[in-house]
């Protein structure tokens, strides 16, 4: 790459927060919590080709209220609302454009990206068998005011990226959580020191296109959100929890990376199913621990593309168009801690 005086920025950001929280029994059975956050929020960003110094500062206030009401000693009900932010990161911000060859486009800052704000509401039913062990069942919804998403202006013959904020997008889905010891599949000292846990999540999320920039697509997914996701994993512990084995799995559906433009619709990521293990080990009366830690195992394809055929998967052999596919490869590594 070849460098020039534009290609770099000097940025500060300063968070101040305060916050008072309240914790409450409303009789034998409920309990509420709840609280309110303030933050000011203060960013300068620079660059040597632009005059205009990037400047934001602004205050947010922040509540939250959290209910449980207590079924019985094994089960309860939760209900909860919040306000979250997401802030612009420097270099989305930064007012310049490099040429990013893995992409083959120009990737160029936006300065009048605004905070994104987001109210957060989800209802939870959580039920206790016995210590360890958890199922519950939850629904969620999200409102996102000025989403902040990565864009494709292709009117040119060079595409470019930025990001901009969509001014309303809608996030809402239900989750399942399970953990449960093996011992009910039998006697043997295996099952009963093997610990099951699962997460799927299943999500729907929706925003508008703007109207006036001719774009293909009217509606879309939020950039980023997949319709679901995987977690897995089995633990196992022996020799007085000495050793301890952990497999995990996970897969999310695929998800739009870049927002179409006028002449492209939107840029997909593909499913792809990874596969971590640890294996640990205590030593020295169990102040050491030795760790192995292989990520990614199965080292499955990253693929980008555009959805031709509009069946919602990925196929090489179909009409859809493979942007690009690569690995990341898989990562290993032996570690060793020792407490004091």
């Amino acid at each position: 790459e070849i460098n020039n005086n534009g290609d770099s920025y000097d940025a500060n950001s300063l968070v101040n927060a305060a916050y008072v929280m309240m914790d409450n029994k409303l009789g034998a059975k409920s309990r509420i919590v709840y609280g309110v956050r303030l933050e000011q929020y203060d960013l300068k960003l620079s660059t040597l080709t632009t005059s205009n110094l990037v400047s934001q500062n602004f205050a947010d206030i922040l509540p939250s209220v959290n209910y449980i009401y207590s079924i019985n000693e094994k089960s309860n009900f939760r209900a909860s609302y919040f306000r979250t932010l997401a802030r612009p990161e420097f270099r989305e911000l930064a007012p310049f454009a490099y040429y990013d060859y893995e992409r083959g486009a120009n990737v160029q800052g936006n300065p009048l990206l605004k905070r994104a704000r987001i109210d957060n509401a989800d209802l939870r039913y959580e039920l206790f068998p016995s210590a360890g062990q958890v199922f519950s069942v939850s629904t969620f919804y999200k409102k996102f005011t000025n989403a902040i998403e990565a864009s494709i202006a292709d009117a040119n013959s060079t595409p470019d990226i930025s990001y901009f904020n969509s001014p309303k997008a809608n996030v809402y889905g239900v989750e399942v959580e399970y953990r449960k010891n093996l011992a009910f599949l039998g006697s043997n000292n295996a099952f009963k020191n093997t610990t099951f846990n699962t997460n799927l999540s299943l999500i729907k999320s929706k925003v508008k296109n703007p109207e006036i920039d001719n774009l293909i697509e009217k509606e879309r997914p939020l950039v980023g959100q997949s319709p679901y996701v995987i977690n897995a994993g089995l633990q196992y512990a022996t020799l007085n929890n000495l050793l301890n084995f952990n497999l995990l799995y996970n897969r999310i559906g695929r998800r739009i990376a870049n927002a179409g433009g006028q002449q492209f619709p939107s840029v997909y990521e593909a499913p792809r199913n990874v596969i971590d293990f640890q294996l640990g080990y205590k030593i020295l009366k169990a102040k050491g621990e030795l760790k192995f830690n292989a990520g990614d195992i199965l080292n499955n394809n990253n693929v980008l593309y555009f959805d031709k055929d509009l069946n919602k998967k990925y196929s090489a052999s179909s009409s859809d168009e493979t942007i690009s596919r690569f690995k990341t490869g898989s990562n290993y590594s032996l570690s060793f801690n020792y407490s004091f």
